[in-house]
């Protein structure tokens, strides 16, 4: 039982509400309209895709022209009650850019990986999903918010893995590749585990802050068109969809973490960047998901973790720092080598 994720536990009626809804159906629920270009047009590089469907546009192709003319009905990113919380959060993400990156890519973002329908749709190094990871990176670490233009292109790299799925798979027990409540379990992951692991970096979130991560990630939800069922705009609702969407970890994800993570360290120029990034995300996951995705054990990330108020941002300690962190830098410095 130790060796568990330990969620919050989630309101009652929240709950019934949520797990009354028939979730094999959510697996089958793409994205109809990109789904349907990306099948019209197979082309593999959705940045060419979506210049294509531009163009049809230009010549008045009326499925093009929808697509470009998609947009939430009510956007959490347009709505002026949540300006100020996304502002915050936003002001956050500017003043720690590396925690924000490594709370993703080295905790929440392998929480995703770790579930058995999300490492299901990685076919290889080169692939949509990581130019989508490497989007959604680059979103959130944005001053603006993401542009139509962004999330047009983001839902075409997810359409092109379900057709290229479809067509090398055929259909499956999981039913389709990145459906509806794929999505939503990219919603919550990017709310409630990037909560959870800035908490463990040392640059935990204040209620306001909490508030504006849940609104942004609300917003990317929306924009990749999933149902407002499954996104969470309270603390009861997010636990809840927490219990439904959140799969125990799989074997699965294991042989996308070092690539992964590889990838993630290639960005950092400090000593044994590959090393300390492997041990930082064990030390950000909870037992189960770590030893379910092969993480190796290494002390380093406990070190690592507990140094990231001067490490994380600075990479060098600060002019007074008192002497426990000092010794505490010549430790990690030590194990670097």
């Amino acid at each position: 039982d130790a060796m568990l994720p330990r969620l919050p536990t989630p309101n009652a009626a929240v709950l019934k509400r949520i797990q009354a809804q028939p979730l094999d159906y959510w697996q089958h629920v793409g994205d109809p309209l990109a789904d349907l270009l990306a099948t019209i047009y197979p082309i593999d590089d959705a940045e060419m895709l979506l210049k294509l469907i531009e163009y049809e546009a230009e010549q008045e192709q009326p499925l093009c022209l929808q697509f470009l003319a998609q947009e939430s009905a009510i956007s959490r990113w347009q709505d002026p009650r949540h300006q100020n919380e996304l502002a915050t959060w936003q002001a956050f993400v500017q003043q720690f850019p590396l925690a924000v990156r490594l709370a993703w890519q080295a905790g929440g973002g392998l929480r995703l990986l770790s579930q058995a329908r999300w490492a299901g749709a990685w076919p290889g190094p080169l692939s949509p999903l990581q130019r989508f990871m490497q989007h959604l990176d680059d979103a959130l670490l944005s001053s603006q918010l993401p542009s139509a233009e962004t999330l047009q292109l983001m839902r075409l790299e997810l359409a092109i893995l379900r057709r290229d799925a479809e067509a090398a798979i055929g259909p499956n027990h999981l039913g389709v590749v990145l459906a509806q409540s794929d999505l939503a379990t990219l919603v919550i992951c990017l709310s409630e585990e990037m909560m959870r692991c800035l908490e463990a970096l040392g640059v935990g979130l204040n209620p306001k802050q909490r508030a504006g991560l849940r609104h942004w990630a609300i917003g990317f939800g929306q924009g990749l068109g999933v149902e407002s069922l499954w996104l969470a705009s309270n603390d009861d609702e997010a636990h809840a969809l927490q219990h439904v969407l959140l799969q125990p970890p799989s074997a699965l994800g294991a042989p996308l973490v070092l690539p992964w993570l590889r990838m993630v360290a290639s960005a950092d120029t400090l000593p044994a960047a590959e090393r300390r990034t492997l041990a930082l995300a064990r030390s950000l996951l909870d037992p189960l998901t770590a030893n379910t995705l092969g993480l190796p054990h290494d002390a380093l990330g406990s070190l690592w973790r507990k140094a990231s108020g001067w490490v994380v941002e600075k990479g060098r300690p600060l002019a007074g720092q008192a002497p426990a962190v000092l010794n505490l830098q010549k430790k990690v410095m030590a194990r670097w080598h």
